[in-house]
């Protein structure tokens, strides 16, 4: 959902022609977004942290 929505933060500046940093920046939480995502559905479900129990 997060990304999503950081997804049509980016189009949205990109539509208005807002300035070079706030696309920059939204992009960078995109980044961020999608990495943790990542993380959580590839990396974590590896990780044995001996919580199962």
């Amino acid at each position: 959902m997060g990304c999503c929505i950081t997804v049509a933060g980016v189009v949205t500046e990109w539509a208005t022609g807002a300035d070079y940093g706030y696309c920059i920046i939204t992009g960078g939480a995109l980044v961020v977004s999608f990495g943790s995502m990542i993380f959580a559905k590839v990396v974590k479900r590896n990780w044995d942290d001996g919580d199962k129990g």
